[in-house]
């Protein structure tokens, strides 16, 4: 529900006005990190995506197919409307003409945004207009409006980055990290998409009124009861993130718009814990493996910065984990941070880490298990000493003296 249409093969070239840059809401961190993380990573593939146009042809075809299956709503005969959407349009900075439709059929209700370049087309879908107001009308065209901004924004930078994700995931050998980025930018996006819909429309419980109307199919909706509803939703499913895959589920986008309009400074934080719950070693996605590389380049550093630990069978380890960290090793650099905060499987797979480099000897003996402990302790990994115990089957004596190597380093 609340979603674009993309062409199959399109390229961003309405450049944006200015007029809205101190006013309307940023694009979420997620989205440039991850835009900015691969473009530099694939960057022939960036390059190959930036560089394909909309052809005229493609566009003729979906022009034609908007004639064949829907009705075009004239300015005329649909004033009010019309008058809406030239609202969000002057709002978003917008200078694309825009055109509605209404689609054939009696399906259920719906919104999407079709691009084409400079031209922006919304249809809608099943009693969607029917059922909304003044208000909510200017929430739901500024929901397809945002989509229209965010793949215009920046030459199509953001709609490259789809378009490369859909390719990519397409292929039998792609990473499942690739698919986690692809699920997590178009949740985001649809996050985004609901913010500018409450920026334009400037009131909370209308937002929350469209949002639950299209998804529901329901005409009476009191945002109170539903935010009530979506709390309880929430505490009672702890930490569990959102299961969709293209858009979050109805609860969280609820409470993020609740956010939204608090101000809270920290809303993105938080709304990044309903959309993408606890990061876990095994779906990790691309942002994350970055992330997950440094630190273990920082761990293994800090083990081979120890006295003594700098022989060849840890360094081969090190490398067998990590092939460049020797030549790394030359590069002057402070110590890592404590990562007391990250999550269990995480930090799980750093002492693991640990664990690997301090085996790799058996010569080093008890040394170099200390050695381990002493750095997971500055790392603030407290769950070393249990996991060394527990893998090496430690005595109950060597295990409290490890803890207590690890207590007088913290």
């Amino acid at each position: 529900m609340l979603e674009r249409i993309r062409p199959g093969t399109s390229r961003v070239l309405e450049p944006m006005t200015e007029t809205c840059a101190d006013t309307c809401p940023d694009f979420v961190t997620y989205h440039r990190d991850l835009a900015d993380l691969v473009e530099r990573r694939e960057p022939g593939l960036w390059r190959w995506f930036a560089s394909d146009e909309l052809t005229s042809d493609v566009i003729d075809q979906q022009r034609l197919e908007l004639l064949k299956s829907t009705y075009r709503l004239d300015r005329t005969s649909h004033k009010a409307l019309h008058e809406a959407a030239d609202t969000a349009a002057a709002k978003l900075g917008l200078e694309a003409p825009v055109t509605l439709y209404q689609a054939e059929g009696q399906g259920g209700r719906n919104a999407a945004l079709i691009y084409m370049p400079g031209e922006v087309h919304v249809v809608f879908f099943g009693d969607m207009l029917k059922a909304l107001d003044g208000p909510e009308t200017l929430a739901l065209l500024g929901h397809e409006l945002a989509h229209f901004r965010h793949f215009a924004h920046d030459g199509g930078r953001y709609f490259v980055l789809d378009r490369l994700l859909d390719w990519i995931t397409g292929e039998p050998d792609s990473a499942a990290s690739f698919a986690e980025s692809r699920r997590l930018f178009r949740l985001w996006l649809e996050i985004y998409a609901d913010r500018v819909a409450l920026w334009v429309c400037g009131d909370r419980d209308a937002a929350i009124r469209t949002l639950v109307k299209a998804t529901t199919g329901i005409d009476q909706v009191s945002p109170e009861a539903y935010l009530k509803q979506a709390a309880e939703a929430i505490e009672g499913g702890g930490d569990a993130p959102s299961q969709g895959h293209s858009h979050p589920e109805t609860f969280l986008r609820a409470r993020a718009l609740e956010l939204w309009a608090e101000g809270a400074e920290d809303a993105e934080a938080r709304i990044a814990k309903l959309i993408a719950g606890e990061a876990k070693i095994e779906a990790l996605d691309l942002l994350g493996q970055q992330r997950m590389t440094l630190l273990t380049r920082d761990t293994i550093r800090a083990f081979l910065a120890e006295p003594e630990m700098r022989c060849e069978a840890v360094e081969a380890a090190a490398r067998a984990i990590l092939p460049d960290i020797l030549a790394d090793l030359a590069i002057p650099g402070d110590l890592p941070e404590r990562v007391e905060a990250l999550p269990p499987s995480l930090a799980e797979y750093l002492c693991f880490i640990l664990l690997d480099l301090a085996t790799a000897e058996p010569d080093l003996g008890d040394g170099a298990i200390d050695a381990a402990a002493r750095v997971a302790a500055t790392l603030g990994l407290s769950g070393f000493p249990a996991l060394a115990a527990k893998e090496l089957r430690l005595t109950k004596k060597r295990r409290e003296a490890l803890g207590a190597t690890g207590e007088a380093e913290a």
